[in-house]
């Protein structure tokens, strides 16, 4: 790291920005320890899942680790710089972050990274938020020029945004491949009091206990198809996305300009989680109904074609003009009866220099 960063404090922002969220906890990501910051990796044997079309989750994730490193290293009282590197040769190669002398700051931010997590309660408080907060919120996400958090704040909006939701959620039910790709990364082996170092711990999604045998049952494809003709789909989008989000004083949808990439998009949805962590708030991201349209840029898309002209519609009409990347549920609640580990740092590690 030359002069201007130690290993000590390297080590304590690498150990940060392994705490980014992943979809499904799949942690996608590796560094290079370069002088004077770190180069990020993409991990190609933890991407490119169903969902991940393009890598745009894989992207998001990346974006959330840069900014963990960035406002890690602000508190310890250096400044950074942030280089997106593109090179056909080289294509997981995600940017350059170089640390230089600064003053302190950030420490608010710093202080939620270990405390960030996915909170799956079904119950979150009815209790209003309020505008400052929720305008604070915003703002965090403005940070990130290309990025907007648009909240969901008429009855109208709530509406749309809740049936997209519902389609979207119920559609990981209903084929095959993406049903294969969330129950494969549950650790079911573990029960439901214990965490996991990579994948989704079961105890960390909240699943009623009256109905966990039946969710562990749904881990068979043929189980679930069968349950679907009886309309199990629907139950489970309306379970999953439309009952919670209903229940939550505050939907927002997260948000980028044209020209906006989803590393900037992953970046502003980390700092919106920090803050909102920072301030007591609860935050459950919901991806589907950004992602899986993306599907219609496939030659093969595992979705139909009109389903899928449907959810990009129904989004467009909520985004504007702006593209919508993902939507999240604030509110007051009690702590996540799991939370998902990380693995070592170490385990991340490329190549250090000089080693």
């Amino acid at each position: 790291m030359g002069s201007d960063a130690n290993w000590v404090d390297l080590d304590r922002i690498i150990r940060a920005a392994v705490l980014a969220p992943s979809a499904d906890n799949s942690q996608p990501w590796k560094f290079e320890v370069i002088n004077r910051g770190v180069r990020l990796w993409v991990d190609p044997f933890r991407a490119d899942s169903v969902s991940d079309v393009d890598r745009v989750l894989t992207h998001i994730s990346c974006g959330a680790v840069v900014e963990n490193m960035a406002i890690q290293a602000n508190a310890l009282g250096y400044d950074t710089t942030i280089t997106p590197l593109t090179d056909a040769e080289s294509p997981n190669l995600i940017c350059k972050v170089e640390f230089h002398p600064g003053e302190p700051h950030s420490w608010d931010l710093a202080r939620a990274i270990p405390e960030r997590h996915t909170n799956r309660r079904l119950a979150y408080s009815r209790r209003s938020i309020g505008d400052d907060l929720l305008a604070s919120l915003a703002q965090e996400a403005r940070r990130i020029p290309p990025a907007d958090l648009l909240w969901i704040d008429t009855r109208e909006k709530r509406r749309a945004a809740l049936r997209l939701m519902r389609r979207a959620e119920r559609e990981r039910f209903l084929h095959r491949p993406l049903h294969e790709e969330l129950f494969g990364s549950i650790r079911f082996d573990v029960g439901w009091n214990r965490t996991v170092e990579e994948g989704l711990p079961p105890g960390a999604l909240e699943v009623e206990v009256p109905a966990r045998p039946l969710f562990r049952w749904l881990r068979s494809w043929s189980i679930t198809r069968a349950l679907n003709t009886v309309g199990l789909y629907r139950v489970l989008g309306w379970r999953i996305a439309d009952l919670p989000s209903r229940l939550a004083p505050a939907l927002g949808l997260l948000t980028l300009n044209e020209g906006g990439t989803f590393v900037d998009g992953g970046r502003a949805l980390q700092r919106v989680w920090l803050r909102a962590t920072a301030s007591g708030l609860a935050v459950q991201p919901f991806a589907a109904a950004g992602i899986l349209p993306l599907q219609l840029q496939t030659e093969k898309p595992v979705i139909a074609m009109p389903v899928l002209r449907d959810l990009a519609d129904r989004l467009a009409s909520l985004a504007g003009h702006r593209t919508g990347i993902l939507f999240l549920r604030c509110g007051w609640a009690m702590p996540p009866s799991v939370v998902a580990g990380r693995r070592e740092p170490r385990s991340f590690e490329v190549s250090r220099a000089g080693d």
